[in-house]
């Protein structure tokens, strides 16, 4: 069975994870309650990332959405989910939209959340205690 990610070391480039479009990503550690920017990389002409309401790969466009850059809080996850169709599995994880204020405490959104593919996690965020 196929994955839809996989990890590949190559000499002098590190541990990378490459996406299905062999775009290069960072491996990444994820943790509940981690603040994580969202990494749309197929660009902005798209209506973003659909968090789903239930651990699964199925999309309701009538769902809440957040896009590229914007910051979400890891709540639960992660599952992992299997498509048999496409034969790949991967990770998905409850967040909770919402933004960093004054770099200092995160401040939700109601309303906004769901699942969403690992995927579209990119940068975590440090916020002083």
């Amino acid at each position: 069975m196929w994955v839809k990610y996989q990890t590949i070391s190559w000499e002098g480039f590190g541990d990378q994870e490459f996406s299905i479009d062999g775009k290069p990503k960072e491996v990444r550690d994820y943790q509940i309650g981690d603040i994580v920017k969202i990494d749309d990389y197929e660009g902005y002409d798209r209506p973003g990332i659909f968090l789903r309401e239930a651990s699964t790969f199925e999309i309701d466009p009538n769902r809440p959405s957040v896009g590229d850059e914007s910051e979400v809080k890891i709540l639960e996850g992660p599952v992992v989910v299997m498509n048999h169709q496409r034969a790949q599995a991967t990770k998905i994880w409850r967040v909770q939209a919402g933004n960093i204020t004054g770099g200092r405490a995160f401040i939700d959104y109601d309303g906004k959340s769901g699942w969403i593919s690992e995927e579209w996690l990119g940068q975590k965020f440090e916020i002083p205690q």
